[in-house]
């Protein structure tokens, strides 16, 4: 073979060689950027924003005037409200930032009935639950 037709075949294989490359670049490039987009979350930066919980008490026991709601966070926090039922029994807490990805909210209607109590996965915003005092 020439140092013509070896030339050809080198640069053959070259260009086969840096088409590949950069097509391989390309495919991890896009699963890069989209694996960057799939961490772009309020969470993604390990801080997690303060939000309002409003709890509706649903139903709760006849004759009862107030019902008692607490939270509990993930990480403590806690909060305590007696509310009268008169009009219908809510409270809006304030939960501070940091505070977990899940909140216990309780309701308890006196000393005659259990707490009711459920757990809720926080979303970072805003939210609204219901849950019926015991009965």
């Amino acid at each position: 073979m020439s140092y013509g037709r070896n030339y050809k075949y080198i640069r053959h294989y070259l260009i086969a060689f840096f088409s590949t490359t950069l097509l391989i670049i390309s495919v991890l490039a896009l699963q890069i950027q989209l694996t960057d987009a799939g961490t772009n979350s309020q969470y993604a930066s390990g801080t997690e924003p303060g939000y309002r919980l409003t709890v509706i008490v649903t139903s709760h026991p006849f004759g009862t005037s107030a019902v008692e709601i607490s939270i509990t966070t993930e990480n403590g926090h806690y909060d305590y409200k007696k509310v009268s039922t008169a009009g219908g029994a809510s409270w809006t807490f304030n939960v501070p930032s940091n505070q977990g990805r899940s909140v216990e909210v309780c309701v308890d209607a006196g000393m005659l009935y259990f707490e009711q109590c459920r757990r809720f996965i926080a979303q970072g915003q805003d939210m609204t639950v219901s849950l019926s005092a015991g009965g």
